[in-house]
């Protein structure tokens, strides 16, 4: 098993970081007022060279890689862990991988989703928060505790069938 939790952490950590260029365009153009506000997508990779320098591109990594790194971790153990007992009943096994897909999905989001809360909080305009932890300690004192899973219920009803297709369908193949 801890293998699997090693093995999905790595994946998340090493895809989360490749992409990470990618993403900052993305968000940046994402955030822009409107598609004519500013430079077309395409434009604001020369400008994030040009004004901040080639480590710019990275900005942010941090944050969605402490983010990403338990969630691909708790996602990929416990799939594993939910495959072999659902096996162990005799249900087929495509059905198996699906359920146990649905449920290491949810599980993840459970297990990490103040994490997501707080990169959404930060990605805003204007956000005031400075850190993760500032985020995290922030929302929690002036909304409460449970404030860090607002909207969680939502994200586990769009996680579960796609966690569950996505392992169902690697499985087949």
């Amino acid at each position: 098993p801890r293998e699997y939790f090693i093995a999905g952490g790595s994946a998340g950590i090493i895809s989360r970081t490749c992409i990470a260029p990618i993403e900052r365009v993305k968000i940046l153009y994402q955030l822009q007022s409107g598609a004519s506000s500013g430079p077309a997508w395409y434009q604001l990779p020369g400008r994030i060279l040009r004004e901040e320098g080639v480590l710019a591109f990275w900005k942010g990594n941090t944050a969605a890689v402490v983010r990403v790194m338990p969630y691909m971790s708790f996602t990929f153990l416990s799939y594993e862990e939910y495959k072999a007992q659902l096996a162990s009943t005799g249900a087929p096994s495509q059905l198996c991988n699906l359920a146990a897909g649905s449920a290491a999905g949810v599980t993840a989001v459970g297990l990490t989703y103040p994490l997501d809360l707080v990169r959404a909080a930060m990605a805003k305009p204007g956000s005031r928060y400075d850190s993760l932890l500032n985020a995290l300690v922030t929302i929690s004192r002036e909304r409460g505790l449970l404030a860090l899973y607002s909207g969680m219920t939502a994200t586990m009803m769009g996680v579960a069938p796609y966690a569950g297709l996505k392992f169902a369908t690697y499985e087949a193949f």
